[in-house]
C-alpha cells in the first residue's frame, strides 16, 4: 500500500469525505452503521480532529472509519498525528472534571438560592399567620384583690393588632401600647384580654379581680 501523505490536517479530512462520496455513502448511514455520532464524523471529514473527545477517542474513529471506506488507518493516524498534537488524555479528563463540577456548582447554587427563598417565604408565612404578642403592664399581677370599682388594663402589642377586653375593641397607638378602663363589680371579675391580627392566630390572657367592699365578709 503506497504511503500516504497530506499537505495539512484539511486535505487530510477531505480525503475521507472523497473516498465516502465516491462509494456513494451518505454521512448518516455511516454514522448509524459505525456508531459515531454525526457530528464527528462530519468534524473528522473538515480535519477538526480537535473536536474530538480525546486522542483515544479520535484514533478508534479514525481506526473504524478507514476500515470502512477500506483505507489504510495507520497511515492515516500517522499522518493526522502529524499535524494534530492532542492533549494528553489526564487533561481532558481535568477539563472534563472542571466543567462537570461546575455545573454540579451551578445546580447547587440554584437549589440552594431555591432553598432559602422557600425559608424565606416560610418564615414570612408564620410571620403573617403567627399569634401576635401580648404583654400586660398593669395590673401587674393576674390576680388581684382591691377595693375599687374601677380598674385601667395597661398592655401592649403589635400596632396592626385589635385589642379586645371582654370583646369591647380598645384602641392601639403607633407604639402598640392599649389602654382600658374596666368597671368591676363586687365579687369576683373576669377580664379577658385578646390581641389578634386579620389571617393570625389569637393570643389571650385572663385577669382575674375580687373586689371586696370595706365592711364586707
Amino acid at each position: 500500500m503506497p504511503k500516504i501523505h497530506f499537505y495539512n490536517i484539511q486535505a487530510l479530512g477531505a480525503g475521507l469525505k472523497t473516498q465516502r462520496r465516491q462509494k456513494k455513502l451518505e454521512p448518516e448511514k455511516v454514522s448509524k452503521d459505525l456508531g459515531i455520532p454525526l457530528k464527528y464524523l462530519e468534524a473528522m471529514e473538515d480535519g477538526r480532529f480537535f473536536d474530538l473527545p480525546n486522542e483515544k477517542y479520535a484514533k478508534k474513529a479514525t481506526r473504524f472509519y478507514c476500515r470502512y471506506l477500506n483505507l489504510d488507518h495507520e497511515g492515516y493516524w500517522k499522518e493526522i498525528k502529524r499535524f494534530q498534537p492532542f492533549a494528553p488524555i489526564s487533561q481532558n479528563i481535568k477539563g472534563w472534571d472542571f466543567w462537570h463540577w461546575h455545573a454540579i456548582g451551578r445546580k447547587v447554587l440554584i437549589w440552594g438560592t431555591v432553598l432559602l427563598v422557600l425559608i424565606f417565604l416560610g418564615f414570612s408565612v408564620e410571620r403573617i399567620f403567627a399569634a401576635p404578642r401580648l404583654e400586660i403592664t398593669s395590673p401587674k399581677t393576674l390576680d388581684l384583690r382591691t377595693t375599687d370599682n374601677q380598674i385601667e388594663v395597661v398592655g401592649k402589642s403589635q400596632k396592626e393588632a385589635e385589642i379586645l377586653v371582654n370583646n369591647k375593641e380598645f384602641f392601639v397607638d403607633k407604639d402598640g401600647i392599649f389602654k382600658a378602663p374596666i368597671d368591676l363589680q363586687s365579687g369576683l371579675n373576669f377580664i379577658k384580654i385578646e390581641a389578634k391580627k386579620k389571617y393570625g392566630r389569637t393570643s389571650d390572657v385572663l385577669i382575674r379581680v375580687l373586689v371586696k367592699k370595706p365592711g364586707g365578709n
